[in-house]
């Protein structure tokens, strides 16, 4: 019995050490792909230590990886475009030690997708139907002076709240001068941000079907829709950065 008993705990360690051994080999495997593809993607201090200066905190819920704004401490989320985009600004010498060092171009990419999610949100929520407010009926009215009203639907000033009816007032985007003089200042400050020649004639052809629907930077600055200039045949990231910098422009332009 003692044989047999012998002999059956050989047989569970032998098998343990056959499934750790195998284990072991799977993970050389991994390590040395992982190893080999980070060699020839520009070694593993930009692509690990990239990743690892922006991966979130555990009570994060954007993760695995975000961006903390410097100066409001609001977080982004980072998505594989922007890490891709930030690993290439590092290995062409772009210093990236913290947040704050964030390139300024991922940084606009990142508000103005932010602002597109929220221009979405209030669209939805301007179509969807307005809730049914339940009605209390009350037969019983308080005695009320005569100059006492027994409702007053206007604030103390005697007029009608636009911000109580509105539920909070936005800021106009002001915009001065001729406004299809506007669309084409905004477009050459734009293509000053580029160096390829291609790109700035694709922000001048965004220009041009602006232009040719009859709208001006307002209408794109509050539809926040760079769809309509893809779906017009731009490329993706010239119709993002058109759409988004408007406000940004707008504000320059009275400092200068």
């Amino acid at each position: 019995m003692a044989n047999k008993t012998a002999g059956c705990k050989t047989t569970t360690k032998s098998s343990t050490r056959g499934r750790t051994s195998t284990t072991q080999r799977m993970l050389a495997t991994r390590n040395t792909q992982v190893q080999a593809k980070e060699s020839s993607q520009g070694g593993p201090s930009v692509w690990v230590n990239t990743y690892q200066k922006v991966r979130c905190l555990e009570s994060c819920p954007l993760g695995p990886h975000c961006w903390c704004d410097p100066r409001d401490k609001k977080r982004y989320k980072l998505s594989t475009h922007h890490l891709r985009r930030l690993v290439k600004f590092v290995q062409d010498g772009g210093r990236f030690h913290s947040h704050a060092d964030l390139p300024e171009f991922i940084q606009e990419d990142l508000y103005a997708e932010a602002e597109a999610t929220r221009s979405r949100k209030r669209k939805a929520r301007a179509m969807s139907p307005p809730a049914m407010t339940p009605i209390t009926i009350n037969n019983h009215f308080p005695e009320t002076s005569g100059s006492q009203s027994l409702v007053n639907p206007t604030n103390e000033a005697g007029k009608w709240s636009t911000k109580d009816m509105a539920g909070g007032v936005k800021s106009p985007l002001v915009v001065s001068g001729y406004l299809d003089t506007a669309v084409r200042k905004y477009t050459t400050w734009q293509q000053s941000r580029f160096e390829d020649v291609e790109l700035k004639d694709e922000m001048s052809k965004a220009c041009d079907i602006v232009l040719g629907h009859g709208l001006t930077l307002t209408h794109i600055h509050d539809d926040q829709d760079f769809q309509f200039l893809i779906d017009n045949g731009i490329k993706q990231g010239i119709a993002r950065h058109f759409v988004g910098h408007i406000k940004m422009w707008t504000k320059r332009s009275q400092v200068d």
